[in-house]
Order: C-alpha cells, then structure tokens, then sequence
C-alpha cells in the first residue's frame, strides 16, 4: 500500500514516512557525499569502503564496551 502510494506521488516511501531533515546525512556530510558521488567509480568504491570500515569500527568498540 505504502509502495503504490510512493509511485502514485512520484515521491520515496522515506519522504512519506520520515520528516525532512530527519533522515539523511547532516549538511556537512551531505557536501562530502555530493563531492564523492562526482568521483569516477573506483573512486566511489574507495569511499564506500572507508566508511563502511570506520562504521563497523564503530560498532565493534561498542559492543566490546557493552560487554
């Protein structure tokens, strides 16, 4: 229902569901993204693995603070 909604309004099911600003990068890493996504695709690759490494880096230390 939700997805038929979303084609219907030409829109995402996140912009129905979420608030403006309540999803998404924040205005500084939105400026990095956009300079990122004008990098050829090995470029972007690199990108995508940096971050990814530093976010499960992230959610390792804390799980291990959990524990």
């Amino acid at each position: 229902m939700l997805r038929n909604l979303a084609v219907a309004l030409s829109v995402t099911t996140d912009s129905l569901i979420f608030g403006n600003d309540e999803r998404g990068p924040n205005d500084t890493l939105a400026l990095v993204f956009e300079a990122a996504s004008q990098l050829d695709p090995d470029g972007q690759a690199l990108v995508k693995a940096v971050i990814e490494g530093i976010i499960l880096r992230q959610h390792s230390r804390r799980f291990a603070d959990a524990s």
